[in-house]
């Protein structure tokens, strides 16, 4: 059972910062973690990686926070609104805790806490340590940093001093926030702090592949979590699948549709069944990312199964967001309405 709890919580990750350290807070059952995200653009399922990760942690035995960052939203160069922040932040609530609905999860909100003395103090006193250059190169990888704000490198400090005013040990983000999370380990012991052990996931490409980013702005390029079945099921089989392809080199996925069955579906569901001809060997049910990938590398699972598996699982695990947002469609047009009224955001 311990080994499986290791097992877990390293399992889809690209990095971690230390092994050592995670394995010691795993076997004594001490970890404390959390996930922050900033509810900036629509939710779509480049989330369901850290979801992901999040749900591996909670069974691995390490009790999880979810930050919704609302400063840091307005921080980025105003990606949101100040006057927008309270309603995208209960938007990306009902996401969240819809797709977690099993996991136990404790909820928070950034600005509870981020106005306090003892904040600042701690802000404070690491702004002084930290090179500008340092800023930005934490920054690079996650605000816009077009006309670099001054907000853009206070972001990454705050990111970093949200770690000690959680109380964790453990901080999960995408690998794009290694440099962020990676000031705790240089900064932290000169305050006196504990850092923090960094657990760094993959991102999931494109749905039009490597080459294209996955946006809000570019709709076949992403899935959002309550779109209607028959668009989930169009963007999946349109979507950039390689045969026998899966990744580049390490954890960095060429592929999205495995990308997506390995780092979303198998961790949130526990398994995921491909569908398959009996003539082709009948269906095979997965609940090893690793196995599901040599297959599919040997040619045992076909491009086309592969799809109308994932998008069948994609619909019967999103179901909990589509049908609360059919009766609630009116917060995703108020969290969206420039987004909506383009057509980039649909409504289920």
């Amino acid at each position: 059972m311990l080994s499986s709890r290791i097992d877990l919580a390293f399992r889809n990750v690209e990095e971690v910062v230390t092994r050592e350290e995670l394995e010691s807070i795993v076997n004594y059952g001490s970890g404390v973690g959390y996930y922050g995200t900033a509810p900036t653009g629509p939710f779509h399922i480049g989330y369901l990686v850290p979801l992901g990760k999040v749900s591996d942690l909670v069974k691995a035995g390490v009790k999880m926070k979810i930050l919704l960052a609302d400063i840091h939203a307005y921080m980025d160069d105003r990606k949101t609104d100040w006057s927008m922040l309270k309603v995208r932040t209960e938007y990306y609530f009902r996401c969240i805790s819809l797709l977690l609905k099993d996991v136990d999860i404790e909820y928070r909100v950034g600005s509870d806490f981020q106005f306090q003395k003892e904040y600042f103090e701690k802000l404070y006193r690491i702004s002084a340590l930290i090179t500008v250059s340092r800023a930005q190169r934490a920054a690079s990888m996650v605000t816009r940093m077009k006309e670099p704000k001054v907000s853009e490198l206070i972001y990454p400090i705050m990111q970093a001093i949200d770690c000690d005013a959680l109380k964790v040990n453990i901080a999960l983000g995408g690998i794009d926030q290694r440099h962020i999370y990676m000031l705790t380990r240089e900064y932290f012991p000169l305050l006196g702090l504990n850092p923090v052990t960094c657990i760094f996931t993959p991102l999931i490409p494109s749905l039009r592949g490597p080459d294209v980013k996955m946006s809000a702005s570019i709709p076949e390029s992403n899935i959002q979590v309550y779109e209607p079945e028959e668009s989930i099921r169009k963007k999946i089989l349109r979507a950039y699948c390689p045969m026998k392809e899966v990744k580049s080199s390490g954890l960095q996925y060429t592929n999205p549709i495995v990308a997506i069955a390995s780092l979303a579906l198998i961790p949130i569901m526990g398994s995921l069944r491909v569908e398959r001809d009996p003539s082709k060997g009948g269906d095979i049910v997965y609940n090893d990312a690793s196995a599901l990938e040599r297959d599919y590398v040997e040619g045992k699972v076909h491009p086309l199964d592969l799809k109308n598996s994932v998008a069948n699982a994609l619909i019967d695990l999103l179901k909990p967001v589509r049908d609360y947002f059919k009766t609630k469609h009116d917060l995703i047009i108020e969290a969206y309405p420039e987004e909506v009224k383009k057509g980039l955001v649909p409504l289920p």
